[in-house]
């Protein structure tokens, strides 16, 4: 689900804005990265900031003139196929930010830490 959720925000992110591939993928593991840590520390936080991102989104596009300009869209979908070729670095990273998080968990249950 997390690949799934970062490589959406990601789509939304390149044809929605005029932004660099390697900012937008590096903001897309960010948030994505922020709610996986919040969900292992309050699960309520996390489906809050989750709720917000197609709200910003949202806001983004009512508040930019000129950004359901057609032909901008157009040329922004032709940069899809590079988002594909560089997302492993950044999946790379969040698999790897996955496998810490549940490890800090079991060994925190482990040890009956948590709240």
């Amino acid at each position: 689900m997390i690949f799934f959720w970062f490589a959406v925000f990601g789509l939304f992110m390149i044809i929605f804005t005029n932004l660099e591939i390697d900012f937008i993928l590096l903001v897309s593991a960010i948030i994505v990265a922020a709610i996986r840590i919040t969900s292992y520390y309050k699960e309520n936080i996390a489906k809050e900031v989750a709720k917000l991102l197609p709200l910003t989104l949202l806001t983004i596009s009512l508040l930019a003139p000129g950004f359901f300009e057609f032909e901008r869209i157009l040329n922004n979908i032709n940069l899809v196929p590079g988002f594909f070729s560089q997302i492993l670095n950044y999946l790379g990273f969040l698999i790897i930010l996955e496998i810490i998080l549940r490890f800090f968990d079991f060994i925190f249950s482990l040890f009956n830490l948590k709240d």
